[in-house]
């Protein structure tokens, strides 16, 4: 197994279990209804469904930097999607689109050739390891937030 597939194979692991971490993204989402993932918390912040927008957003744009693109500024309706529609339904399509991007990034990562691991992502001052770990951190640390806010949501 190469170092990128490793890499992708970990994504997963953070998506789909097992994790050493704990429970799995996929894991935590399990019986959270839209109404509960629409709710923000007490005192403000971020609902568990912008949180899982926010997860998505970033997988696309590393994906996307990953396969070449130059994203330098991110919008905050990019970084942040607002949440329009909190029926069931867009709930259950927003789980499908997040677990169907981390897929893509997965395999975006894997195909990453070793020897591009330390090279500069285009126009950024950080390489396309950092870049891959950095989304992996990413998702793991934002997963236990909505872990929180489901026990505050419930």
């Amino acid at each position: 197994m190469t170092r990128t597939e490793r890499y992708a194979k970990t994504y997963r692991q953070a998506y789909d279990g097992p994790a050493w971490h704990g429970p799995a993204l996929k894991q935590i989402l399990e019986g959270i209804t839209a109404a509960m993932a629409a709710k923000h918390p007490p005192g403000g912040g971020h609902s568990i469904w912008e949180i899982v927008s926010h997860i998505r957003a970033w997988d696309v744009i590393i994906r996307r930097r990953l396969a070449g693109e130059v994203i330098i500024e991110v919008d905050d309706e990019v970084d942040w999607p607002p949440v329009r529609d909190t029926s069931e339904a867009a709930w259950s399509a927003m789980q499908d689109a997040l677990f169907r991007g981390a897929n893509e990034l997965a395999d975006a990562i894997a195909a990453v050739p070793e020897t591009r691991l330390t090279e500069k992502m285009p126009q950024r001052q950080h390489s396309r390891l950092t870049e891959i770990l950095g989304g992996i951190q990413h998702t793991v640390y934002h997963s236990g937030q909505v872990a929180v806010l489901k026990r505050i949501v419930a």
